[in-house]
Formats: structure tokens, C-alpha cells, sequence
């Protein structure tokens, strides 16, 4: 069986009224007021949050002493108590004297009474008796008859207030005895708290009610046992008591992160090789992909210190419309590269696997597939919160923990608990999702978020949790934490090629292929709306052709350098001889989170030199990278490609200083990103435009025209003219001999 209770405070509280009832007892005259036997009382708990700044609160009730910082108190709905009769009082008379001991209700698991202890010496020993009274790993001080005391219980209403105690007419009910008050659920992120052991009556304290000097008994409504003056002189048998707690508040977070499969040797290197878990991977909040690229996320997740007492526990992820979340329903999660891993309570990083053994740890439950036959639940999030203005469809999928396999029974060794405690300090979730053809062009991004949903009460001592991954029925209370950092952004763009010639023909029917900087024809697709960067595309040679708008469009880029290469003209027209190149990058769009660049030769970024054009070989000829509406100190990335340097001159003599650029760099960055971006050519919110102009070709005979009769004419004509004219120079010199 499982324990909660009230705060440490409060027990001393108790506990020295507890001392005082004796004390007043042992000194009471025989013919003097002892306690009423035959007379009830009631007990009213006002459950409340303590929000404070860093004093503490030195007194239980809801208000501040000389001194104290200013408190807010907030009051706490959904908090059960059990009250428990532990053991009767009993008064003795001896001599003078009038005595109070204590009969114990309780026996252990060998029907042996359980005695109330006596001589306690300090709130710590108390702690322990009471709290052992359920849960003591001792099963001599473990109660076997709970079910045959007597016992009351209820939950704090929206004012925090619970009243035990009090029949339907408003009458005290409560005999005179010992009670143990635990408590047995409550919010889920409420502080620990304990159990504690009053006596029915007890003996007046101040309830802060009556003006200073006045008596309880002027004040209309009050309590006369609150009075300052009657401190320690008469008994309540109406006792209000005031627990209160503080609130932990959780945290999650998330990153994209550098895939392990696919990070550069500069990320390697970066990183520490030795150790592979999310402790060591590289984070940011906003990155450029292309579509069909896989976005790798990376989560953070506190475990709560109630872990073991909460039935729901995980996390559910909303993707834009333009991500594609891919599960692998045969367990392994291989397509979606699902990982989990989690931080012990002695900082070491333990990977946690689907299953071990017979216990599921966790299971995924998405918009493709469930990994069990099981339906998948609903969509609990609705469209009540939209990620971007324009952007209002969303698909989600839930990971949910087994509450059981992340805590374990703790052994009460330090006075505080034998409640499940917790086996490790946080959760990380690793995984991807598929860029898709939905995916928004530039702005507004294409951002995913995750939420921390949980029980909202801890489960009551009544209640057993099943060892599985439980997920919410209809009815279930569900709290959600959202993300304290900015959701994720994923920023992609879009080419439009414009062809243009002489004369007022349209450019229809030419033909163009985007590259990567190494000439590799990117893979497209087409649908309704155009073409679209795809990795396992139909059209393997990656070209589009111009439409009778004379234009094409691609969209789904990366950030980076391409080769546009014209693969067709129309007749009469020349083609392109050297493929232009085209320069996109990116940039941090806050200026108060610059991107940090760190130097690494194998890096996948160069940084723009003052004086320096760049250019690339490619079979045996040079192609100038083209920088046009770039400065000195930009950062474009050009990966797996050998760049060079030279010196700019007026001739564009690329040999001029030509040498091997070693200076590169890769890039990270830090939280609230979002990204902006600039091109060598006209760029508008991630699209970037060129226009490409042809010339004609010089006339070329076209078959079936004038033939080869007009040119033997010609030719005819001009050998008859030349040898007339030889004729007539013949005659002349022979004249003149």
C-alpha cells in the first residue's frame, strides 16, 4: 500500500500541539474542564498552493508575518485525504491529576497491537511512526486491520476546502481519538507531502481571526478556541487545517538535430565519437531542407518526481502539413528511427529499448499506423492552436511511457516515502519525419511542435497502475505542458526559371535540368501545382519543361549552390554552352541569436573573403561560383565539393592567385531561430527567380527550300565572268607587244 500526506511544517505544528494536549492534560484539576467524551468534532482541510519568492512562510495559515515576503496562495482542487481513527484516548485519574494515554487501534500482519509511541523526540520520529503505519518495510509496524477502522474521505473542491466529519445537517460526527490523515492523490505536480497524526480534541491555537486585544468571544462568528488568550486553556473539537504545498513545474524541449547516419566527418569530429547518445548531439531550432529530406528531432522530457503515481505519462507531437511521420509498426521503429533514451538519478545516460523481456516500455501510436493491433486514439489536440496563420492541418502522433518501468518501490530509508519513486532524472526521444510536397515555401516555415501530457492527479492508494504504456480513455483527466523554447522551423524554396528570346514567340517546349554543384541532376516529380525536389522521383533526370507562359517552376530546395543547365532550346535558337549557377543561402533572421559558425576543414560552409571570387573545376574547365548580391563575410554552403580561390581583377582571370580554399566551417544554432535568406538572383519569401535570354542561330536551309540550283547559277555565272575577263586581258597584252 501506498502513502501521501502533509508537509514537514505542518507535522511540527501537530506535533507540538500534541505535546501541549498532554502537557495540559497531566496538569488539568480533577473537578477542572477535561475533554468531553461523548462530544464530536470535524475536521476542515484548506488545501492550498504556497507561491512564494524565497522566504519561507513560518506559520501554516493562509496569511504573512512581520518580516516575510509577500505570498500568493492559490487554492488546490482535486487533493484526496483518507482519515483514519488510529487510537482511542482514554482519561485516568491519579491523585490530583487527571492523565490521557492512548489505546491503539492498529495490529500488524501478526494481530499484534501496533502502540502508539511515546517519548517522541522529534518530527522526524513521528514521520516515520505515521507514515510506517501503511508502508513500513518492518511488518510488525505495518497495519493489516486498515480495513476494519474507521475512516472518512473526500476531495478539496475548486476553493481547495474539504470538510470531514459532518453529516447532512452540518453535524460533527468525529469521535474523540488519534487520527492519521494521509493523502492519497493529488495534482501531479505537486511537491511531496506527508502524513500526519493530530488528536480529536486538540488544544486552542491562534487562528489569526481576532483583532489584537479582543477576545474570540467578541467577534461575531469566530471561534472562541482561537483566541490568542485562550491558548492552551480549552479544547477544539472543529479543527481547520491548512497543508500547503508548492508546485514543481516540468519542462520539455525540443531541437532538430544532425542525423547520426548522415553528419558530415566536420560533425563528427565536433562531436565526442565515444559517446553516442542524445547527451552529445548537435541541436538547432530552424534549418533549410529540401523535400524528401528527413528532419531528425530531438526531445527532452523531465520525469516527474510522482512518475510511479501517474497512470498517463507521454508525449504527442503535432506536424505541419507538410511533414510526413513514418512508424514502423514491426517494433523497431527503423523507418522512423524512433530512440529512447533517459538520464539516471546518478547523471549516466541509459538507452531504453521498446521492450525488455516481458515489459513494454513504451509505444507509438501515429497517423500512419499503430505499433500494436490496438486503434490508434484520437487527435487530441484539435486545430485549437495554429502553429502559422495559413497553416491549419495537422496530423500528430503519441509516444507513451509505462509509468511502472520508469520508477520502482522505494525502500523508506530516509524518513520521507515508500512510495514508487522515480528511476531516472529525464527522457529523450529521438526521431524523423519526411519533408513532404505539401511542405510551405520560405514563410511561415514548417514548424512541429511537441506537447507533455500526464495524469492530472496521481493515482489514490486504492488503485493499482497496469505495468504497460496506458493510454487516455474518454473521461480521463489529461494536464498538457507545451514547449518552453519556440516551436521548430523547417524553412524550404522555390527556382522559377523564366525563358526568354528574340522575337515574340513563346519559349514553350524548352527544356532545363536543376544539378547539384558536382552536376548530378536532381530527381524531380510533378503534380498539379509543378515540379518538386524528389529523391525517388519519376523524372530521373531532373528536368522541367517550359510551359506556355514561357516559365517552370521548382520547388522543395535546399539552401545552397546548383547548376541550372539548359538541356533543350527551340529551333532557331542557341543553347546555353556553360550551365549558370545559382547561390541560395541562409542567414539567422535575430540578430540577438546569431548563427555561430565554428571552423572545421571538412566542413560544409566557406565564408565569402574581401577580394575573392570562387570557382569550381568540372571536366577540365572552370566554373566561377556566382556570388552576385553576396558580401564579404557571408557564409554559403557548399558541401563535398573542392572550392578555389582567386584574386578579383577586371580580365576575370580566375588563375590570378588560384588556390585551394582550406578555411571551412559548420554552423549551429542557438534557440528562437527563425531563418532568412538571399540569392545570387531576384528572391521574394524563399522563392528565388532567373531569367534565361537565348539568341538566335545564324539561317540553316531547312530540307525542301530552294536546293543546290540557285548556287550552281552563281557559280556558273562567276567562272563565265572570270574567264571573259582573262579573255579580254590576253587580247589587251597582246596588242601592246
Amino acid at each position: 500500500m501506498r502513502k501521501k500526506g502533509m508537509s514537514k511544517r505542518i507535522l511540527c505544528v501537530f506535533f507540538a500541539v500534541w505535546m501541549m494536549l498532554g502537557a495540559a492534560a497531566r496538569a488539568a484539576e480533577p473537578d477542572g474542564a477535561l475533554i468531553d467524551m461523548n462530544k464530536k468534532g470535524s475536521v476542515t482541510i484548506v488545501k492550498y498552493e504556497n507561491i512564494h519568492d524565497q522566504a519561507e512562510d513560518v506559520d501554516p495559515g493562509i496569511r504573512s508575518e512581520a518580516g516575510e515576503r509577500t505570498q500568493t496562495h492559490e487554492p488546490m482542487a482535486d487533493v484526496t485525504y483518507t482519515l483514519y481513527r488510529v487510537a482511542n484516548i482514554v482519561q485516568k485519574k491519579s491523585g490530583n491529576q487527571v492523565r490521557l494515554e492512548y489505546e491503539s487501534l492498529l495490529k500488524n500482519s501478526k494481530g499484534q497491537i501496533i502502540p502508539v509511541p511515546s517519548g517522541l523526540s522529534s518530527p522526524q520520529e513521528l514521520n516515520q511512526w505515521v507514515n510506517d503505519l501503511r508502508d513500513s518495510a518492518d511488518p510488525t509496524m505495518r497495519i493489516a486491520n486498515q480495513d476494519e477502522l474507521e475512516v472518512w474521505q473526500g476531495t478539496t473542491n475548486t476553493q481547495g476546502v474539504l470538510v470531514l466529519g459532518k453529516d447532512e445537517k452540518g453535524q460533527n460526527t468525529l469521535p474523540v481519538g488519534i487520527y492519521a490523515l494521509y493523502e492519497e492523490s493529488h495534482p501531479s505536480l505537486v511537491t511531496e507531502s506527508q502524513a500526519t497524526v493530530f488528536s480529536m480534541p486538540t488544544t486552542a491555537i491562534d487562528d489569526g481571526n481576532d483583532p489584537e486585544n479582543q477576545p474570540d468571544d467578541e467577534v461575531s462568528g469566530d471561534n472562541m478556541a482561537g483566541d490568542r488568550a485562550n491558548i492552551g486553556r480549552c479544547w477544539d473539537y472543529d479543527l481547520v487545517i491548512r497543508p500547503k504545498n508548492g508546485t514543481k513545474a516540468l519542462s520539455v524541449e525540443k531541437h532538430i538535430l544532425v542525423d547520426p547516419g548522415e553528419e558530415t566527418e566536420a560533425d563528427r569530429n565536433y562531436r565526442n565519437e565515444e559517446i553516442n547518445d542524445p547527451s552529445n548531439d548537435l541541436l538547432t531550432d530552424a534549418e533549410d531542407y529540401a523535400i524528401g529530406d528527413f528532419i531528425r528531432y530531438w526531445v527532452e522530457a523531465e520525469v516527474p518526481k510522482m512518475i510511479g503515481e501517474m497512470k498517463f505519462f507521454y508525449l504527442e507531437d503535432r506536424l505541419s502539413m507538410g511533414q510526413i511521420f513514418t512508424n514502423d509498426a514491426n517494433e523497431s521503429n527503423r523507418m522512423a528511427k524512433l530512440e529512447v533514451w533517459a538520464e539516471d538519478l546518478e547523471g549516466n545516460m541509459v538507452y531504453i529499448p521498446r521492450v525488455s523481456g516481458t515489459v513494454t516500455n513504451w509505444r507509438v501510436t501515429g497517423p500512419t499506423q499503430a505499433v500494436s493491433e490496438e486503434a490508434a486514439p484520437p487527435d487530441t489536440f484539435g486545430n485549437e492552436q495554429s502553429l502559422a496563420d495559413d497553416v491549419n492541418t495537422y496530423a500528430s502522433f503519441s509516444i507513451y511511457f509505462n509509468t511502472q518501468s520508469l520508477s520502482e518501490q522505494n525502500v523508506n530509508t530516509d524518513l520521507e516515502t515508500t512510495k514508487r519513486g522515480p528511476l531516472y532524472r529525464r527522457i529523450y526521444v529521438t526521431y524523423q519525419v519526411k519533408l513532404g510536397p505539401e511542405a510551405v515555401i520560405g514563410d511561415p516555415g514548417n514548424p512541429n511542435d511537441i506537447r507533455l501530457k500526464y495524469s492530472h492527479t496521481t493515482t489514490s492508494n486504492e488503485e493499482t497502475i497496469p505495468d504497460r504504456p496506458n493510454i487516455p480513455e474518454e473521461g480521463d483527466r489529461i494536464d498538457t505542458l507545451n514547449p518552453q523554447a519556440p516551436d521548430t522551423r523547417v524553412y524550404t524554396y522555390a527556382l522559377e526559371i523564366v525563358k526568354e528570346g528574340e522575337g515574340e514567340e513563346s519559349m514553350e517546349g524548352a527544356e532545363f535540368s536543376l544539378r547539384d554543384i558536382q552536376g548530378n541532376p536532381i530527381a524531380l516529380s510533378r503534380d498539379e501545382t509543378g515540379y518538386y525536389v524528389d529523391p525517388e522521383g519519376e523524372n530521373r533526370q531532373g528536368r522541367v519543361t517550359i510551359d506556355g507562359k514561357s516559365l517552370a517552376q521548382i520547388r522543395g530546395i535546399d539552401a545552397g549552390v546548383y547548376q541550372i543547365v539548359e538541356e533543350k532550346t527551340l529551333t532557331g535558337y542557341q543553347l546555353l554552352k556553360q550551365p549558370i549557377i545559382l547561390t541560395l543561402a541562409s542567414d539567422s533572421g535575430q540578430e540577438i541569436f546569431p548563427m555561430t559558425y565554428v571552423e572545421d576543414a571538412a566542413g560544409s560552409y566557406f565564408q565569402i573573403q574581401e577580394g575573392k571570387g570562387y570557382f569550381i573545376e568540372q571536366d577540365g574547365a572552370r566554373l566561377k561560383i556566382d556570388l552576385t548580391g553576396f558580401q564579404a563575410g557571408d557564409y554559403v554552403y557548399l558541401p563535398k565539393q573542392e572550392l578555389y580561390s582567386y584574386t578579383l581583377n577586371d580580365s576575370e582571370d580566375m588563375s590570378r592567385d588560384a588556390a585551394l580554399v582550406t578555411s571551412r566551417y559548420i554552423h549551429r544554432q542557438t534557440e528562437g531561430e527563425t531563418l532568412s535568406w538571399k540569392g545570387n538572383y531576384g528572391t521574394e519569401n524563399g522563392r528565388i527567380s532567373l531569367t534565361v535570354w537565348n539568341r538566335k542561330s545564324f539561317s540553316v536551309p531547312a530540307t525542301g527550300g530552294i536546293g543546290i540550283f540557285p548556287f550552281l547559277i552563281l557559280g556558273g555565272a562567276l567562272c563565265l565572268l572570270g574567264a571573259g575577263g582573262y579573255v579580254f586581258m590576253r587580247r589587251r597584252h597582246g596588242k601592246a607587244a
